[in-house]
């Protein structure tokens, strides 16, 4: 599939909501003549994309994930060192949504608080069961 045929496809299926890419060289130009030209993209609206032995560069690859709600990833690779760790994240798991690598530290932040409250519930119960005990004494 070349790009031209991507963008008619994006642009003027909208009943679309699964694209399963294998090996789409022309994902690439898709989003770069996209940034070129000012145009929005058309991957907001599909429920899931499944992306194989793609190559994007940096520029490409931010864009794609930012516009992409969910997001299927297996044998993808940057250009870019700084996003490879994201695209790595993402080879980790093929069902993996971006959406939970967007909000990653959002949730480390809200476990390490549950954490905190459940240490402190033990402790709490701990500490009345001693100096209850203590008291008994």
């Amino acid at each position: 599939m070349d790009a031209m045929s991507l963008q008619y496809l994006l642009r003027n299926s909208r009943d679309l909501r699964i694209l399963y890419l294998e090996e789409a060289s022309c994902l690439n130009d898709l989003l770069m003549e996209d940034i070129i030209n000012g145009n929005p993209l058309a991957f907001y609206y599909l429920d899931k994309i499944c992306v194989e032995e793609c190559s994007l560069s940096r520029r490409g690859l931010k864009i794609f994930l930012e516009n992409a709600e969910n997001l299927t990833m297996a044998g993808f690779e940057c250009y870019d060192a700084d996003l490879s760790i994201l695209v790595e994240e993402l080879n980790r798991n093929i069902y993996h949504e971006y959406s939970v690598v967007r909000d990653y530290f959002d949730f480390v932040w809200f476990e390490n608080l549950y954490l905190a409250y459940i240490i402190w519930l033990i402790y709490r119960s701990w500490w009345k069961n001693f100096v209850y005990h203590n008291m008994l004494l």
